[in-house]
């Protein structure tokens, strides 16, 4: 008996194993929610202001103002105006890109395929008819000018590029013809015309397309003849 107490009294009290902080890793998820809801109020009221008024003019304070952040934070998650354009309108293009590739990667005549998309053009900006101004028109630069890799315009211009490739094969231009551009940019022109047409219209996109999907390829059919005579007067 004597000897059980002393071997109890030498033994090493047992260790026990560290529990892991629950608080810490809460605090942590707590952390991250926070910032990825920051950032999406920035980009959200950036987006409101880009619509409400002129990009030129929208400053990244007044975007911090309106996202009830601080100033400083801003920077933290976008280094520029430019960045933060680029972030709101830079995914939604991309999916419009990837709808034209999807189309152009079909077995079908240019002028087939210079329809289809056309159509995806109006249908994505109906479906985003607040937006679409900013997606194309803000800070904009001339298509016919190379621009930096991984910029909003180097993305617009590869989708203007997609779009002038169909209308030029479509009319049997030459890429050096100066009449090419030309004739792209006024096609441009008109699918940009006919989305304004109705960017105010209290109808859905769902009911607009439906209501009026045979006039528009009459529209895209009576331009593409037009840009037709105009090469061949």
């Amino acid at each position: 008996m004597v000897r059980k107490k002393r071997e109890r009294a030498q033994s090493p009290p047992r260790r026990s194993e560290p529990r892991a902080s629950s608080g810490g890793r809460s605090a942590a998820a707590r952390n991250v929610l926070r910032g990825v809801e920051t950032r999406e109020a920035i980009l959200a009221a950036a987006a409101r202001l880009f619509v409400s008024g002129d990009y030129r003019t929208v400053t990244m304070r007044r975007i911090a103002r309106e996202a009830a952040c601080s100033h400083a934070a801003i920077f933290l998650y976008f280094a520029s105006k430019d960045e933060l354009l680029r972030a709101v309108a830079g995914p939604p293009l991309e999916e419009l890109r990837e709808r034209f590739a999807l189309i152009l990667d079909r077995r079908a005549s240019a002028g087939r395929k210079l329809r289809l998309v056309s159509r995806e053009f109006v249908a994505f900006c109906l479906a985003r008819r607040t937006m679409y101004r900013v997606y194309f028109a803000s800070n904009a630069a001339r298509v016919d000018v190379r621009q930096e890799a991984g910029t909003l315009n180097e993305a617009r211009i590869r989708l203007f590029e997609l779009l002038a490739g169909l209308v030029r094969e479509t009319l049997g231009l030459q890429e050096k013809d100066r009449r090419a551009l030309q004739c792209s940019r006024i096609y441009f022109y008109m699918l940009l015309g006919i989305v304004s047409t109705y960017d105010q219209s209290e109808e859905t996109t769902e009911v607009l397309l439906e209501r009026l999907s045979p006039t528009f390829d009459a529209a895209f059919d009576v331009g593409v003849a037009g840009l037709r005579n105009f090469v061949n007067r």
